[in-house]
């Protein structure tokens, strides 16, 4: 949280973690941005797999409350979470919308993003304001599911039968989509939390496996998870660079999900209090900031482009990663920060009143 001009994190932060999120935002801008350095198929197309490692993250960081012993108190849970994402996307929808090519369906796609509907149709829609957004209703989706996971986790082993299920509904919606960029029904829940789940529940592996499961805490371990990680994710870059992605039909990114992960265990198995001084005050800036840049990089170079600056090459992506990260840090400390805490307030209020007394029992099998 905010105190005076410090980032703090909060008490149960991993601060490993956080700086992972801010990574995968990085990831994703220079995935964007490597049109500026070349149009060609390229290692850096591979970095937009940043969106999976944001999945893994959420997972894990939502374990807490979905294994832990805590009742989950639903209204003030989805009042944070609503002014956690909602201010800044709906700053981005609008900065998009004023940017975006005059289209006869644009006030519709307008009103559809502003309600995390927008991609309950077709691609062309999901992409209409900026392709980022549509990971948005997949997290919303996550959040909405939370209450109901925390009680079926009630219950012994239910996550590995949860993660079977949904891996194997994941693997119909992958032969039922049918070619690439092909738009039907099963394309549409495949990139809905009904096709994303797998990798939102490896997050909570994670959490599982390398915090509550403390006695694996070894150094040894740490190395076999790293070095699995690094294949994997190595394995899969080139893989898509030499191949495509599409050449896996859809595992792909399941598959970079688990290799972030077990590149995540080791930050996350470490003795959090190594994290101090300015190594800590810089991962928690970097996660601060990871929201912003996932939401408005693709607008800084539209701006430009409106006032008629028109650059390319390393000037073009160091000045737009520039100006990104300066939107991000005065959103974060100005509207983001803020209204967050403002939300937690608001949803302390609940907890301590009847009006918050609907909640998941804290019983556990």
């Amino acid at each position: 949280m905010a105190t005076g001009n410090k980032l703090t994190p909060s008490a149960d932060t991993y601060i490993g973690i956080e700086f992972s999120r801010g990574i995968a935002a990085l990831m994703v801008l220079t995935a964007h941005y490597s049109i500026f350095i070349s149009r060609d198929k390229s290692l850096l197309n591979f970095l937009s797999t940043g969106v999976d490692l944001f999945f893994v993250i959420s997972g894990f960081v939502f374990a807490r409350l979905i294994l832990g012993d805590k009742n989950i108190k639903v209204r003030s849970f989805f009042i944070k979470r609503l002014f956690r994402i909602y201010p800044l996307y709906f700053i981005a929808v609008f900065v998009y919308y004023y940017f975006s090519v005059p289209s006869e369906n644009g006030l519709l796609y307008l009103v559809k993003h502003l309600l995390f509907l927008h991609t309950t149709s077709s691609k062309a829609e999901a992409f209409f304001l900026n392709p980022p957004f549509w990971s948005l209703p997949v997290e919303m989706e996550y959040y909405m599911f939370i209450p109901l996971l925390a009680y079926l986790c009630r219950f012994n082993r239910i996550l590995p039968v949860l993660f079977i299920f949904s891996f194997m509904l994941r693997l119909v919606l992958i032969i039922k989509t049918g070619p690439v960029g092909e738009s039907n029904i099963y394309s549409v829940l495949a990139r809905h939390l009904t096709g994303i789940l797998p990798e939102f529940l490896i997050g909570i592996f994670l959490y599982q496996y390398a915090v509550l499961n403390k006695k694996n805490k070894s150094i040894k371990v740490l190395y076999i998870s790293a070095i699995a990680g690094i294949v994997i994710i190595g394995s899969l870059a080139y893989f898509s660079v030499v191949y495509g992605a599409g050449r896996i039909s859809g595992l792909f990114n399941m598959l970079c999900a688990l290799g972030y992960a077990l590149l995540l265990a080791p930050i996350v198995m470490v003795n959090q209090d190594r994290f101090t001084g300015k190594i800590k005050s810089t991962f928690v800036f970097v996660g601060s900031i990871s929201y912003g840049v996932y939401l408005f990089h693709n607008a800084v170079p539209k701006a430009l482009s409106s006032v008629g600056i028109e650059i390319s090459g390393y000037l073009a992506f160091g000045l737009c990663a520039l100006l990104t990260v300066g939107v991000s840090v005065v959103l974060n400390r100005y509207v983001e920060e803020p209204l967050r805490l403002y939300g937690r307030r608001l949803a302390r209020r609940y907890e301590n009143s009847s009006l918050g007394a609907v909640v998941i029992s804290e019983a556990r099998s």
